[in-house]
C-alpha cells in the first residue's frame, strides 16, 4: 500500500507558566509536578473515586499514557475479537462529576448505573485512579493533553499501517465530550492512509449522527429524552436504547422493533460505525441493562432509564 506522510503538527506549551502555580498548591486533586514530558497528579486520601469508593491512601499518578488497548475493556475486547480488520482503542476519563469536573453534561440516572461501576471497576478502587488523573489533566492542562493525545493517535495509525489493521478510537468510554471540537478527526483518516475511525455515544442529541467523515456518534436514550430519540430515529440517526426486565436479567430477550423502528443487537460488537443505517429511518441499537447490584438494576428500570421489555409487550 502506498502511504502518504502528513506533516506532524506541533503545539507549543509553556510548561513553566502553566504548572508553576499548581506545584505550589497540592492540597487537593491537581497536577503537582511535570516530569519526563507528562504531568504528575496528586489524589489525596479521602477523595471520592466513584459512587462506591473513596481513596484509602494518597495516590501520585504519572500520566504517561492516555489511550488503552481495547483488550483491556470487555466491550472493546469483544470488537477486537470479531472477524474484522479493525482494532479498538479507548480513552477512559472519569464519568459525570466524580473528578470535580462534569464530563457528562446530560447524565441522568445513568450516573448510577454507569459501566464505570460494573465489572472489576466495582471491586477495585485502583482502577478509578488513572481515569481521575487523566480527567484532571484534560481540564487543567488542555494543551498538553491534546498534544499528547494526538501523538498517541498518530502512533496507533502508524502501527496499523505497518501491521495491517484499521485503528478505531472511542474517546468517550465513560464521558460525553464533544471531541469534534478538540481533534481533527479527518486528519487521522488521511494520516499515512490509515483510514482511522472514531465513534462514541452521546446524550447531547444535537451531536448525534455523522460529525465527520470518520466520526460516528450514536444517540443514547435516557428517561428524559424519549421525544428527542424518536426525532433522531425519524431522521435516520441510529439510537442506543437500554433494555432490561423486571423479571430478572435472565428473562431479557431483545425485541425485534421499538415504536416501529428496527432493533439490532448492540452487544455483539462496539463498532457502532459499522451498524446498518436507514436513509429515512434510524436503527435502534439495543443494549442489555448492566448494573453492579440488583438494586441499581431495578432502579434503572423504575426510573425509565432502561425499558422493561415485558412492559412494552402489549404496545409493540
Amino acid at each position: 500500500m502506498t502511504t502518504t506522510q502528513t506533516k506532524k503538527r506541533t503545539v507549543k506549551i509553556d510548561f513553566a507558566k502553566d504548572y508553576a502555580q499548581e506545584i505550589k498548591n497540592a492540597n487537593s486533586v491537581k497536577v503537582i509536578d511535570f516530569r519526563h514530558g507528562a504531568p504528575i497528579v496528586h489524589i489525596p486520601k479521602g477523595t471520592k473515586l466513584s459512587g462506591k469508593f473513596t481513596a484509602s491512601i494518597d495516590y501520585t499518578i504519572h500520566c504517561t499514557k492516555l489511550l488503552s488497548d481495547g483488550d483491556q475493556n470487555t466491550k472493546l475486547a469483544k470488537s477486537n475479537n470479531s472477524d474484522t480488520d479493525y482494532r479498538s482503542f479507548g480513552l477512559s476519563l472519569a464519568p459525570h462529576k466524580i473528578s470535580g469536573y462534569n464530563t457528562c453534561k446530560n447524565a441522568t440516572t445513568c450516573a448510577d448505573t454507569c459501566l464505570d461501576s460494573t465489572g472489576l471497576r466495582s471491586v477495585f478502587e485502583s482502577i478509578h485512579i488513572g481515569k481521575i488523573a487523566r480527567t484532571i489533566a484534560f481540564f487543567k492542562h488542555r494543551r498538553w493533553f491534546l498534544n499528547r493525545l494526538e501523538t498517541e493517535l498518530e502512533n496507533k495509525c502508524k502501527h496499523g499501517v505497518k501491521t495491517g489493521y484499521i485503528p478505531c478510537f472511542r474517546l468517550n468510554m465513560f464521558s460525553d465530550l464533544p471531541w469534534e471540537n478538540f481533534i481533527d478527526m479527518e486528519y487521522f483518516y488521511r494520516y499515512q492512509c490509515s483510514r482511522a475511525y472514531f465513534y462514541d455515544y452521546t446524550k447531547c442529541l444535537h451531536r448525534a449522527g455523522l460529525q465527520e467523515r470518520n466520526y460516528w456518534v450514536t444517540a443514547s436514550r435516557s428517561e428524559t429524552n424519549n421525544a428527542g430519540i424518536l426525532d433522531c430515529l425519524s431522521r435516520g440517526i441510529n439510537c442506543a436504547i437500554v433494555f432490561g426486565s423486571t423479571r430478572g436479567k435472565q428473562h431479557v430477550t431483545l425485541p425485534s422493533n421499538w415504536n416501529g423502528f428496527t432493533v439490532i443487537d448492540g452487544d455483539k460488537t462496539d463498532l457502532r460505525f459499522l451498524d446498518p443505517r436507514g436513509r429515512k429511518h434510524g436503527k435502534v441499537v439495543a443494549l442489555e441493562l448492566k448494573a453492579s447490584t440488583t438494586r441499581e438494576y431495578y432502579n434503572a428500570l423504575e426510573s425509565g432509564f432502561a425499558i422493561d421489555i415485558h412492559a412494552m409487550d402489549h404496545r409493540n
